[in-house]
């Protein structure tokens, strides 16, 4: 009986380092034999002395180091021992660090278990044998773990996905992290373990796992999820960078991705999913209109015991709409409260199973798993404040809760120390997948993969095919038409009458009577139905909408009654058939599928219905930066009354020239033409647009972080080899001092790591791919930066700078007195770095992969 008790123990303990192994390690070892609990379980045995023994034989030690409060600090003090020994002479350069101390965790874990032995036990182990047992347990983990860095790959310690960022300010931050992590854990209050909430639990996550194991394909049918499903690639946004720098200097490590990819095949390439809690435990999935941010949600919810977390198996998993924190008023619920309402929501169960207490309970354990869904869908007067609430309130919780926001890229400013994942516009790899997969299902003839890939590769290049809302849609319209629509709102009109009318009279007509619904089956009622749901698509009752199709269609009909009937049979038909309005999640009501669809029918809403361009700038102003309404409504006015559109382009452009001139400096209008210019192809519009930007540089520059849609101004300018030279002359010396600022800030970092031990003996060709992938896997962010980086020829820039070149170049660029100081020591440490160094930095530099060859 000993015996079994004492492996229980050492599986126990075991268990630990398999999973801490997994998490951290799981980037770099894909496949290993030294990497199984059973070995880890061998060797623990082995290593620690026998006397410990009499500890795992006790059920009082074996419960408590399950206990989620001791078992998260074990484990973290783990990863922080790790990353701690592999960080090397970094005390050094930060002597003020709050560094954890181990006499602080061996105290805080002896002093709760002696506690956990009651008067009755016969024989309480000493504190001292505690205490050894936790030293020689903490130095047992610490080595086996760091056993599997070579030597030559110590380096890459610097990319455990848990704890660690890219340079030694990151190893900083990541450090403190993890601190922060353990003392809140040790500071939280100690909550003993409840199984009686387990059954509830179980059963909430197997219905919540059904409900979400299909979804619907557009346009397709519904099917089991893991058949069409392709994740999304997802770039890691630095908040410090976009916050503060707003700059987006993209780092991904070279060797580390080639390793992966070579190792596991391009199959598995799509895992992006697992990590997004590496290094912290908020984290914000951002995206672009239809990219799939609901199904990235719905994919966690599937496979939430795989993704990259400690113990994720006992996580409580709730999704919840976060319009549904208004349900009943101006003021947002309670969390507690909108966590209850989310769980019965998903799975209909009583909420007597989900009790404030239990919320409470797993909240306050660390062992929720929070998916919070279309905070761009939130009204805007509440959505700032209900934001910040959110992310206040649980950085005041158990650190070891887990929560993941969505919402729409446009305009979107994250909280301070928050993680940002932006799902990345679809490439050719995703959209041949996902076409393989609708093949597989039937649905799409294979014959016709190669010509709809062709066509569909041009609309790639456009940037008009990237996400996976326009995806299906393009796969449906092909079917129905052999070729493929050339913009947005081609495919909305075609979309529309496809999926409204066409398709469905044929295969409806025994179920509907066309002859009482065709008369509302019309853009109008549409149009009609988007003023309702404004802003954001809120959805709406049925008796409202009943109200309105009667009033507005009772001279169609023989008799009220009539027009009644053909109401219910309208809202019937769109629920069961159309995908375009469809019922909400709340009781008899409705809303458009998709936010998009209801910005399309807003635009002509607007189009039609307000005739004076100043009152269509005014109803433009009532939408955010993330919103399609700005584009479709100047593509409408352009494909269907010139002379109009034309007004409405000089009304906005007299209304950027007022924003400059007053003393506010605001840059509204600027924002909405430029959001409007992704439709735009007139010679003197385009000519107009860019005399704006070279006469307005100091605003702009002054101003930056008010402009979202940087890309948008990107694409204007590089369609005109002018416009490129025009903007690089004047916007010129503001980039060439950013990308100095960038370089210096970084090589001084890279500097002192490639000249420590873990890169002796390592072959320069990879240490310049360490060094070329931290610069150069993304472009600046600015319009302005990403035109100097790749049109501008630089590659001498480091090399003929000379220190009063840069002091010249800060007053000109009017950089404050501060910013100018901190630049200097910057290049006075840049100048302290050998000359082989030097060398290295500037032979990256003159094969800048992202410059234009000419």
């Amino acid at each position: 009986m000993d015996v079994v008790v004492s492996n229980v123990g050492c599986s126990i303990l075991a268990s630990f380092i398999y999973d801490i192994s997994k998490v951290c390690l799981g980037k770099f070892i894909v496949k290993s034999e030294e990497l199984s609990i059973k070995k880890v379980e061998e060797l623990l045995r082995e290593s620690l002395d026998s006397k410990f023994e009499t500890l795992y034989m006790s059920g009082e030690f074996n419960s408590f180091i399950q206990a989620p409060f001791f078992k998260d600090t074990i484990e973290n003090y783990i990863i922080y021992k790790v990353t701690g020994n592999c960080e090397g002479n970094i005390r050094k350069i930060k002597k003020n660090t709050n560094l954890i101390v181990e006499k602080d965790i061996i105290d805080f874990l002896s002093d709760y278990l002696i506690q956990k032995y009651d008067t009755n036990v016969l024989s309480v182990p000493s504190k001292t044998l505690i205490r050894q047992f936790f030293e020689s347990y903490f130095k047992f983990a610490t080595n086996y773990i760091l056993s599997f860095f070579k030597d030559k790959d110590k380096m890459n310690i610097y990319f455990i996905n848990k704890r660690i960022d890219l340079a030694q300010e990151s190893i900083l931050l990541r450090l403190n992290e993890t601190i922060e992590i353990i003392n809140r854990t040790m500071e939280c209050e100690i909550i003993p373990a409840k199984d009686v909430y387990g059954d509830y639990v179980k059963e909430y996550h197997n219905i919540l796992k059904t409900n979400n194991s299909r979804a619907h394909v557009y346009l397709l049918d519904t099917f089991d999820f893991s058949e069409f499903y392709v994740p999304p690639f997802l770039r890691h946004l630095s908040p410090e960078q976009e916050v503060e720098d707003h700059i987006n200097w993209i780092r991904r490590d070279y060797l580390l991705y080639s390793k992966h990819q070579t190792e596991i095949g391009i199959a598995d390439c799509f895992d992006d999913w697992k990590y997004i809690f590496d290094c912290n435990s908020i984290v914000y999935v951002t995206g672009g209109a239809g990219y799939g941010k609901s199904l990235f949600l719905k994919k966690i919810i599937n496979d939430f015991c795989n993704i990259n977390i400690l113990n994720s198996s006992e996580y409580l998993v709730v999704y919840g709409d976060l319009k549904s924190f208004y349900t009943e008023s101006s003021q947002p619920i309670s969390v507690v409260k909108f966590l209850q309402n989310s769980m019965v929501k998903e799975t209909l169960m009583d909420e007597k199973f989900f009790s404030v207490d239990m919320i409470e309970y797993y909240i306050k354990m660390g062992r929720c798993l929070l998916l919070f869904d279309a905070l761009d869908e939130v009204e805007r007067e509440k959505r700032e404040d209900l934001h910040k609430r959110i992310i206040a309130y649980f950085k005041n919780q158990n650190p070891n809760n887990k929560i993941c926001i969505t919402s729409r890229n446009r305009g979107f400013i994250p909280e301070k120390d928050v993680e940002v994942f932006d799902i990345l516009p679809l490439d050719r790899i995703q959209i041949e997948s996902y076409v393989d997969n609708i093949i597989k299902l039937g649905r799409f003839d294979a014959k016709d993969k190669e010509t709809f890939l062709e066509q569909s590769s041009i609309l790639v290049d456009k940037g008009f095919l990237n996400s996976f809302l326009v995806l299906s849609l393009l796969l449906n319209i092909y079917k129905a038409e052999r070729e493929l629509p050339e913009n947005k709102m081609e495919l909305y009109q075609k979309c529309f009458d496809y999926i409204a009318y066409r398709r469905e009279k044929e295969k409806t007509k025994a179920k509907f009577d066309w002859n009482l619904i065709s008369c509302m089956m019309k853009d109008n009622t549409f149009m009609e139905l988007a003023r309702m749901c404004f802003p954001n698509n809120s959805d709406i009752g049925k008796n409202e909408i009943v109200d309105m199709l009667c009033k507005t269609y009772r001279g169609k009909y023989n008799s009220d009654v009539e027009t009644e009937r053909a109401a219910e049979h309208f809202l019937l038909f769109c629920s069961d058939r159309t995908e375009l309005f469809v019922p909400a999640a709340g009781e008899d009501r409705f809303k458009f599928f998709h936010r998009s669809f209801f910005e399309y029918f807003y635009s002509q809403y607007i189009f039609l219905r307000i005739r004076d361009v100043a009152d269509v700038y005014e109803s433009l102003q009532q939408f955010d930066v993330d919103s399609e309404v700005f584009e479709l409504t100047l593509a409408m006015m352009k494909q269907k009354d010139e002379p109009r559109y034309q007004e409405l382009m000089e009304y906005m452009f007299i209304k950027m020239e007022e924003e400059t001139q007053g003393n506010r400096r605001s840059l509204n209008a600027f924002n909405i033409l430029t959001l409007g210019m992704q439709v735009v192809d007139d010679n003197i519009y385009l000519h107009k647009y860019i005399n704006y930007l070279l006469q307005n540089r100091e605003v702009i520059v002054k101003n930056i972080e008010q402009i979202p849609n940087q890309q948008i101004i990107y694409s204007v300018i590089v369609n005109d080899d002018n416009f490129v030279q025009q903007i690089i002359k004047v916007f010129g010396d503001n980039a060439k001092l950013r990308v100095i600022e960038n370089f210096l800030e970084q090589l001084s970092e890279v500097g002192q790591i490639i000249n420590r031990k873990e890169f002796d003996g390592l072959p320069s060709e990879e240490k310049q791919n360490y060094i070329r992938h931290r610069f150069y896997v993304g472009y600046g962010n600015y319009f302005y930066l990403r035109l100097y980086i790749k049109y501008a020829d630089w590659k001498d820039l480091l090399s003929e700078l000379s220190k009063s070149d840069l002091e010249a170049l800060l007053l000109k660029c009017k950089v404050p007195k501060k910013a100018r100081e901190r630049d200097m020591k910057l290049y006075n440490k840049y100048q302290t770095l050998g000359e082989e160094t030097k060398k290295m930095f500037q032979d990256i530099i003159s094969h800048n992969p992202y410059r234009l060859k000419k």
